[in-house]
Protein backbone atom coordinates (compact mmCIF):
# COMPACT_ATOMS: atom_id res chain seq x y z
CA UNK A 1 0.00 0.00 0.00
CA UNK A 2 1.29 3.38 -1.01
CA UNK A 3 1.01 5.88 1.85
CA UNK A 4 0.95 8.93 -0.24
CA UNK A 5 -1.52 7.23 -2.71
CA UNK A 6 -3.87 6.66 0.09
CA UNK A 7 -3.49 9.33 2.07
CA UNK A 8 -4.35 11.64 -1.09
CA UNK A 9 -7.62 9.39 -2.10
CA UNK A 10 -8.78 9.76 1.94
CA UNK A 11 -7.99 13.34 2.18
CA UNK A 12 -11.34 14.50 1.08
CA UNK A 13 -13.50 12.40 2.79
CA UNK A 14 -11.57 13.37 6.36
CA UNK A 15 -12.54 16.94 5.16
CA UNK A 16 -16.01 16.53 4.35
CA UNK A 17 -16.54 14.25 7.72
CA UNK A 18 -14.38 17.05 10.44
CA UNK A 19 -16.18 19.98 8.50
CA UNK A 20 -20.17 17.74 8.75
CA UNK A 21 -19.02 17.15 12.37
CA UNK A 22 -17.95 21.02 13.33
CA UNK A 23 -19.57 24.19 13.40
CA UNK A 24 -16.13 26.04 12.66
CA UNK A 25 -14.87 25.19 9.66
CA UNK A 26 -10.76 26.38 10.88
CA UNK A 27 -11.11 23.92 13.77
CA UNK A 28 -12.47 20.86 11.55
CA UNK A 29 -8.92 21.11 9.23
CA UNK A 30 -7.31 21.83 12.54
CA UNK A 31 -8.47 18.27 13.15
CA UNK A 32 -7.92 16.33 9.93
CA UNK A 33 -4.04 18.19 10.33
CA UNK A 34 -3.62 16.81 13.94
CA UNK A 35 -5.08 13.51 12.88
CA UNK A 36 -2.25 12.96 9.58
CA UNK A 37 0.46 14.61 12.28
CA UNK A 38 -0.21 11.67 14.34
CA UNK A 39 -0.66 9.29 11.87
CA UNK A 40 3.08 10.41 10.57
CA UNK A 41 4.01 10.72 13.69
CA UNK A 42 3.31 6.98 14.81
CA UNK A 43 3.88 5.24 11.44
CA UNK A 44 6.57 3.00 12.13
CA UNK A 45 4.16 1.56 14.79
CA UNK A 46 1.74 0.89 12.56
CA UNK A 47 0.99 -1.57 9.72
CA UNK A 48 -2.53 -1.50 7.61
CA UNK A 49 -3.27 -4.47 5.64
CA UNK A 50 -5.61 -3.00 3.68
CA UNK A 51 -6.47 0.79 2.69
CA UNK A 52 -9.71 0.29 4.27
CA UNK A 53 -8.12 -0.49 7.57
CA UNK A 54 -5.94 2.78 6.82
CA UNK A 55 -8.99 4.75 5.70
CA UNK A 56 -10.85 3.39 9.21
CA UNK A 57 -7.86 4.59 11.56
CA UNK A 58 -7.60 7.98 10.18
CA UNK A 59 -11.39 8.53 10.65
CA UNK A 60 -10.70 7.37 13.83
CA UNK A 61 -7.31 9.60 14.33
CA UNK A 62 -10.07 12.77 13.24
CA UNK A 63 -12.67 11.78 15.69
CA UNK A 64 -10.39 11.94 18.49
CA UNK A 65 -8.76 15.17 17.30
CA UNK A 66 -12.97 16.87 17.07
CA UNK A 67 -13.98 15.08 20.54
CA UNK A 68 -10.74 16.90 22.00
CA UNK A 69 -12.06 20.29 20.51
CA UNK A 70 -15.71 19.93 21.00
CA UNK A 71 -17.95 19.23 23.96
CA UNK A 72 -19.82 15.90 22.78
CA UNK A 73 -23.63 15.43 23.51
CA UNK A 74 -25.41 12.44 22.42
CA UNK A 75 -26.63 14.32 19.41
CA UNK A 76 -23.63 15.40 17.69
CA UNK A 77 -22.43 11.81 18.02
CA UNK A 78 -25.55 10.49 16.70
CA UNK A 79 -24.63 13.39 13.74
CA UNK A 80 -21.84 11.93 13.14
CA UNK A 81 -22.85 8.53 12.70
CA UNK A 82 -24.84 10.03 10.19
CA UNK A 83 -22.70 11.16 8.26
CA UNK A 84 -19.89 8.19 8.19
CA UNK A 85 -22.63 6.12 7.39
CA UNK A 86 -24.86 7.81 5.02
CA UNK A 87 -22.29 10.37 3.20
CA UNK A 88 -19.02 7.89 3.26
CA UNK A 89 -20.67 4.79 3.04
CA UNK A 90 -19.61 2.75 6.37
CA UNK A 91 -21.06 0.35 7.60
CA UNK A 92 -22.73 0.60 10.98
CA UNK A 93 -19.55 -1.96 12.03
CA UNK A 94 -17.04 0.48 10.77
CA UNK A 95 -18.87 3.58 12.43
CA UNK A 96 -19.06 1.94 15.84
CA UNK A 97 -15.07 1.18 15.42
CA UNK A 98 -14.53 5.13 14.30
CA UNK A 99 -16.28 5.92 16.97
CA UNK A 100 -15.24 3.90 19.62
CA UNK A 101 -18.46 2.58 20.72
CA UNK A 102 -20.91 -0.60 20.30
CA UNK A 103 -22.81 -1.27 17.46
CA UNK A 104 -25.77 -0.80 19.44
CA UNK A 105 -24.81 2.39 20.20
CA UNK A 106 -24.25 3.35 16.76
CA UNK A 107 -28.19 1.94 16.06
CA UNK A 108 -29.10 3.67 18.51
CA UNK A 109 -27.57 7.08 17.25
CA UNK A 110 -28.35 6.46 13.98
CA UNK A 111 -32.52 6.17 14.89
CA UNK A 112 -32.41 9.07 16.72
CA UNK A 113 -30.23 11.19 13.92
CA UNK A 114 -32.97 10.09 11.19
CA UNK A 115 -36.04 10.98 13.38
CA UNK A 116 -34.53 14.68 14.46
CA UNK A 117 -35.53 17.29 12.35
CA UNK A 118 -32.67 19.64 13.94
CA UNK A 119 -29.08 19.67 12.79
CA UNK A 120 -26.92 19.71 16.22
CA UNK A 121 -25.88 22.98 15.12
CA UNK A 122 -25.61 25.11 12.04
CA UNK A 123 -24.96 25.19 8.56
CA UNK A 124 -23.43 27.05 6.06
CA UNK A 125 -25.48 27.34 3.38
CA UNK A 126 -23.05 29.26 0.45
CA UNK A 127 -20.50 26.51 0.36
Amino acid sequence: MKLSFELERTLPALRRFAQASSSDPDQADDCVEAAILSLLNHLDLLDFATPEAFQLHLYRLVEKALDECAQLSFEKKAWRSLILTRVEGLSVRETASVLGVDVAVVQQYLSSASASPILPFKTNKSG
